[in-house]
């Protein structure tokens, strides 16, 4: 056995460095201390079996069924959109009960929820920036995965999450300069 200095970064901006014991462990999984979590704003949900990073995405932890498959169905533009600044464009959505709804946004655009008459939902996809954007056809603005499953990739959160609502308040903004 020997120590050794690792470096765990999470979610893409949080740094740590940590002082190890590296050696031969057949049939171990390895295992963090809690000394960095705490301070990082992560959250252990033991009853889910998941780590909640400080942006509200969850991982799933060891021993527990894989995080998706075949399961997912993208959210995606079907065509070109121009979006003139504060203005927005809708995506009719299918509704589907057995799954949940990941949203993820871009640099210059922010998808929101609609509840329309019975089951219909809806994105809405806002512009935020000054400027009139285009969003190319293909655009992924979300994803439906089954029950607990949750995005392997960063940058996805579900709606009521902190991170959604965050959102929500630069799209608010946006529009409300846009009109006044």
């Amino acid at each position: 056995m020997r120590r050794t200095k690792i470096k765990v970064t999470l979610a893409g901006s949080l740094v740590y460095f940590f002082d190890v014991w590296v050696g031969e462990m057949t049939d171990q999984d390895a295992i963090l201390g809690m000394d960095f979590m705490v301070p990082a704003g992560i959250r252990l949900d033991l009853a889910d079996r998941t780590l909640c990073l400080p942006d509200e995405i969850r991982i799933q932890l060891s021993g527990r069924r894989p995080l998706y498959g075949e399961h997912v169905s993208a959210v995606r533009l079907e065509e070109l959109e121009v979006i003139e600044a504060g203005q927005e464009i809708e995506i009719p959505l299918r509704s589907k009960p057995s799954e949940k709804l990941w949203l993820t946004r871009g640099e210059h655009w922010i998808p929101t929820l609609i509840e329309g008459s019975g089951w219909r939902q809806y994105l809405q996809v806002t512009n935020i920036s000054a400027r009139t954007r285009c969003l190319p056809a293909h655009t992924q603005v979300g994803m439906w995965l089954l029950g607990g499953r949750v995005p392997r990739r960063q940058g996805f959160v579900t709606v009521g999450s902190r991170q959604y609502a965050e959102w929500q308040n630069l799209v608010l903004q946006a529009t409300t300069d846009a009109t006044s």
